[in-house]
């Protein structure tokens, strides 16, 4: 069954406004949008409004003067339940966001009008009131919306540019597993070939110091990236392909092993609903630089790659903590999850803050079974619980 209308306080949290509008059994024909001019000039309706009305849904917005006026705005939704009734619509309420006096007006007028009422928390449906609802919709208590990062994003304020195409080449893949499987023993000449791609950023090219030479392991390393055409050896001059090459080699080797694995993963579980890498996010006066990302049963987990020795490198590790706690904060709060992926060990004083801020830690000897730690992480409904 589908609503004729649907109607939504919003708020600063618009998901819980979003995910009935695309779950296929409560999708409406038609949402009202009850807003205050305060959460208006936030852009959030205008946000909103761009991310429903493609999805075929109608979109009305009631101004709400008095976030506070219980009775004005018990006035305004009687008089539109009386017409919805004479026209014979059937309509509901969602009254999840608002003011505490919005809710309260609101599941009033339609207790009186004896018309449905529902709370979302999460992907979790509860019925406030449901007298007159049919038994299929009383046992629908499992929201089931596919939102894409664009959709989630935008609904947040954020614009989202992709700067990789998702296609990643099979030797690629090979090599970034090859890796990561072999975590203790590559860390030193991994190190070392993050270190001659970072000196290489100008110009592609860069030589190659005596203890490079003499070590095997990076010259194995060389030659299997010679093979897959990242770069090319002669002498002691290492030569880049291109940027992305160079890229590859410099640590994005690692975004795009996860990105992979991310691919594969949304294969097998059907609540993912959709995987990007190398994402460009803007909200107008500041940008951020997403390694990858995917989006799980309506939660956003974004993924932060890092090669460098983080247990050195303080200031890195500290930039990382500090930049993924902005961005759960801003995007989503408790629906994003952020998950610091690491090459290297991170300390231990390190690992207790990431946990004060629910960041979730993915380092060094997991790496090798990191597909089982993914599937623990992207198994669970409310990532940020974690």
């Amino acid at each position: 069954m589908h609503f004729d209308k649907i109607y939504a306080l919003v708020s600063g949290q618009p998901l819980p406004l979003l995910l009935p509008l695309f779950d296929p059994l409560l999708k409406p024909n038609t949402v009202v949008l009850l807003a205050t001019p305060q959460i208006k000039a936030t852009g959030t309706v205008a946000n909103l409004t761009s991310i429903i009305q493609p999805e075929g849904i109608k979109v009305e917005v009631v101004d709400i003067d008095n976030a506070y006026d219980i009775e004005s705005l018990g006035e305004v939704l009687d008089t539109m339940l009386k017409n919805d009734a004479a026209l014979g619509l059937s309509v509901a309420l969602n009254a999840t966001g608002g003011t505490k006096p919005m809710s309260i007006a609101a599941y009033t007028s339609f207790y009186n009008a004896s018309q449905p009422v529902f709370y979302v928390d999460n992907t979790q449906l509860t019925w406030l009131y449901a007298d007159n609802l049919s038994n299929a919709l009383k046992a629908h208590q499992k929201i089931e919306a596919k939102l894409n990062e664009k959709q989630f994003l935008l609904a947040h304020g954020q614009t989202i540019k992709e700067t990789s195409n998702g296609q990643i080449p099979p030797e690629l893949k090979a090599i970034g597993n090859r890796w990561l499987k072999n975590t203790k023993k590559l860390q030193g000449s991994l190190g070392a070939l993050n270190t001659l791609a970072a000196k290489a950023e100008k110009t592609l090219t860069v030589e190659m110091r005596d203890q490079d030479i003499n070590s095997q392991e990076l010259q194995n390393i060389l030659d299997e990236l010679d093979n897959a055409d990242i770069l090319s050896v002669k002498g002691k001059k290492i030569t880049f392909k291109n940027e992305q090459a160079r890229f590859f080699a410099n640590g994005g080797w690692l975004e795009v092993d996860i990105l992979s694995r991310l691919q594969s993963l949304k294969k097998e579980n059907p609540g993912i609903t959709s995987v990007k890498g190398s994402a460009n996010i803007s909200n107008g006066s500041t940008r951020n630089e997403l390694d990858a990302i995917c989006i799980k049963n309506g939660t956003l987990v974004i993924f932060e790659c890092k090669t460098k020795n983080m247990e050195r490198d303080k200031n890195t590790v500290s930039d990382s903590l500090y930049k993924l706690d902005s961005l759960s904060r801003e995007i989503g709060g408790i629906r994003t999850k952020c998950i610091l992926v690491s090459f290297r060990k991170i300390n231990n004083a390190d690992k207790q803050r990431a946990k004060q801020m629910r960041i979730d830690i993915i380092q060094a000897q997991e790496l090798h079974d990191i597909d089982s730690r993914l599937r623990t992480i992207l198994s669970m409904d409310d990532a940020r619980s974690l």
